[in-house]
């Protein structure tokens, strides 16, 4: 019986890598905007894998960022070409990745020496296009169909203003038996003016977290600023 259930994970993960490959050659989400396995084993219960190349932030004081509305002794992370800036607490893992064609620079944040019930992995980075504007996927949740299960369509306060999101949960590929999945995903793209592109957010987050890391959370996502 565990022979066949790997064989049909072998065929699921082949039918998904064929689907995003064709999927990205007409402009959908990078493939890194899904964690890896390794990645997912990083949450369990350490924190993400790190980026192929990733550039260790500096934390920025929020204040000497002009963020003053940060929350006290919080940095901030200002993208380079001024699409997004994001307040963070000290001591969480921030790394940046450079610009690829039709994306810029990535923002990537991790919580902490995350235990078996607090872990974050939060990305954000602009994109030129959706995949959404040249009707090249069936619904707005198509890929993340494809990566996680249980999807579902939403809506999330993210900039002061409420965003399509795909919700589902982020199964670990690699476990040896089907098991119920420990990590929740977030997949939002937030629209800025006419030809300016979109800010894409993609966070995982365990599901059974604490209300103190929740909390913290909370805050960041509701530090988002955008155009600015």
């Amino acid at each position: 019986m565990r022979w066949r259930m790997r064989l049909l994970l072998v065929v699921a993960v082949l039918t998904i890598v064929g689907a995003i490959s064709t999927l990205i050659a007409v402009g959908t989400p990078r493939a890194d905007d899904a964690p890896s396995s390794e990645a997912l084993r990083g949450l369990r219960p350490t924190a993400v894998a790190v980026p192929a190349t990733p550039a260790p932030l500096a934390p920025l004081s929020a204040v000497d960022g002009g963020r003053p509305d940060c929350l006290q002794g919080w940095a901030v992370y200002h993208d380079p070409d001024a699409y997004f800036s994001l307040c963070y607490p000290p001591g969480w893992d921030a790394t940046t990745g450079p610009p690829e064609a039709y994306f810029g620079a990535s923002f990537t944040l991790r919580s902490p020496d995350a235990s078996q019930t607090d872990s974050v992995y939060l990305r954000l980075h602009w994109s030129e296009s959706s995949p959404f504007d040249a009707g090249v996927v069936r619904s707005r949740c198509a890929v993340r169909e494809a990566l996680w299960q249980e999807v579902e369509e939403t809506a999330v306060t993210l900039a002061g203003e409420s965003v399509p999101a795909c919700v589902g949960d982020v199964p670990d590929f690699e476990a040896p038996d089907p098991q119920p999945a420990l990590f929740q995903g977030t997949y939002a793209e937030i629209a800025l003016g006419a030809g300016e592109g979109y800010v894409r957010l993609l966070l995982i987050e365990r599901k059974a977290g604490s209300e103190t890391h929740a909390g913290l959370l909370a805050s960041i996502l509701e530090s988002l600023r955008v155009g600015e």
